[in-house]
């Protein structure tokens, strides 16, 4: 069985107010590097081993941003060259059905180049909610 994250981060932030969007905020930092808030939740579900896509969206133009972002975590960088793995990213819509749409769509265009077509299960998370833990993940894609 193949798996897929969709992870949304394409939302403006602004009913938290502030300069950053908040899936950027650090949440620490130390020898791991800067670690965001995205790239905490990212990092919940490369530290499953479990997936074969990932793909972040993001608002339009946002993706070098992520990108800069995520970098700067130095636990996401070794996890993506462990197992191979290379983040897709899409532009987001105006609401998050929009964005999740958006991302299943470009997530299937990427599958399909690949050549290993469409995973057997796409979860849908939000970015803004780094504490997901390993254990949720593994519960729900055995739910599943």
């Amino acid at each position: 069985m193949t798996n897929a994250l969709v992870l949304t981060a394409a939302g403006s932030s602004t009913r938290m107010g502030g300069d950053v969007k908040k899936e950027y905020l650090t949440v620490s930092e130390g020898s791991d590097g800067r670690i965001s808030v995205l790239s905490s939740a990212l990092y919940s579900f490369l530290s499953t081993k479990l997936f074969s896509f990932i793909l972040i969206t993001v608002p339009t133009g946002g993706e070098a941003e992520a990108r800069r972002v995520l970098s700067e975590d130095n636990r996401v960088a070794h996890a993506l060259e462990r197992d191979g793995l290379s983040l897709l990213f899409a532009e987001g819509g105006s609401t998050r059905q929009v964005s999740v749409r958006n991302g299943i769509e470009a997530l299937a265009r990427g599958a399909g180049a690949s050549g290993a077509g469409m995973p057997d299960v796409v979860l849908i998370h939000d970015g803004a909610r780094p504490w997901v833990t390993g254990e949720c993940i593994r519960a729900v894609l055995e739910g599943v």
